[in-house]
């Protein structure tokens, strides 16, 4: 009686050489540590070549190595050469295709060269392999880029993903737009945003007016400035690349400043003192320089409550703020 199955698809698998030392050098050969690091390699998805070595000397070592891994198109080829009887450095031999390097090294052991040890040795042959393909992770511009095997990609370890920033400092300037004859304002501001859990996010942001804006009417001339102070919450949804989008609303207070001259003597700006209420919404758009430094765009649009008016010798010059908005673009500095 048989039942259908299905059929796995086959994959090519990537191969590494371990050469033996039994047949050249017995006293020398390592069996329980080549059986170890045959399994180690297997877990890794690996398949695993036992080839008895025949050089003896350095030299002739490292080209058998070399000539093995060329041969046989192995991803590695290494040799296990156990240390003398009551010594402890056991020396290894690995050729590293995929690097293009031949590694010695020499590893202090336990002169009782045992199962133990034998574990600890094959891991650190792994580890080393790890080390020496930690390079491809560093751009070459000048050579073409090196096309990994899957089974060779595991080796190298992935670096976990970076936790978002929970504070950032916002650096931006930009202009001030609104209704009513009152020019654009150039604007400076200093923001502080505190991520919160499930995409969200409070931002603190101060504004100041660095370039006033002009008022002429009727032979009466005024300069007008801002002040602002809101509290953002804004919703961060998954970033596309490098780039961040955020939607927010908000709510704040605006102070407006108006001083002036006329054209006769004796006249003088009243100022308007009263505190303005204020509302809007805004669009942020990151592009992310570095995991700590960012360029930031915003636009916001709002309305005060009430309307600002701008009076001089007790005239309506000028309205501003019923609709206004802003236009920035600055830093974002991820602080912790």
């Amino acid at each position: 009686m048989s039942l259908p199955q299905v059929v796995a698809a086959t994959e090519v698998r990537e191969v590494a050489v371990i050469v033996g030392m039994e047949a050249c050098c017995e006293p020398e050969s390592w069996s329980a540590a080549e059986r170890v690091l045959a399994r180690e390699f297997r877990a890794l998805g690996f398949t695993v070549l036992n080839i008895p070595g025949r050089a003896t000397g350095e030299r002739a070592r490292r080209l058998e190595l070399q000539d093995l891994t060329e041969t046989r198109s192995a991803a590695c080829a290494v040799r296990i050469v156990r240390p003398a009887a009551g010594q402890g450095a056991v020396e290894l031999w690995i050729n590293d295709r995929v690097t293009r390097k031949m590694l010695f090294r020499q590893l202090e052991i336990s002169p009782e060269v045992g199962d133990r040890e034998a574990e600890i040795i094959a891991l650190r042959i792994v580890e080393m392999l790890r080390a020496s393909l930690l390079e491809l992770r560093l751009p070459d511009r000048s050579a073409k880029p090196r096309v990994v095997p899957p089974v060779v990609r595991r080796l190298i370890p992935v670096e976990p993903p970076g936790k978002p920033s929970r504070l950032d400092l916002l650096l931006h300037s930009g202009a001030w737009i609104s209704s009513g004859g009152v020019p654009v304002l150039g604007m400076l501001h200093l923001g502080l945003r505190l991520r919160l859990p499930a995409s969200f996010s409070v931002t603190g942001d101060l504004g100041l007016s660095i370039l006033s804006g002009d008022i002429n009417s009727d032979g009466l001339s005024s300069t007008f400035d801002v002040s602002e102070a809101f509290l953002w919450g804004a919703w961060h949804p998954a970033p596309v690349g490098r780039v961040e989008p955020a939607l927010g609303l908000g709510a704040g207070v605006i102070l407006p400043r108006a001083e002036g001259i006329s054209g006769e003597p004796g006249f003088s700006m009243k100022k308007d003192d009263t505190r303005v209420g204020a509302a809007g919404c805004r669009f942020d758009l990151v592009w992310r320089f570095s995991p700590r430094v960012a360029a930031f765009f915003s636009v916001t649009a709002g309305f005060a409550f009430p309307e600002i008016i701008v009076r001089f010798a007790d005239r309506e010059v000028a309205h501003a703020g019923n609709p206004f908005s802003e236009v920035l673009a600055g830093l974002r500095i991820s602080l912790f």
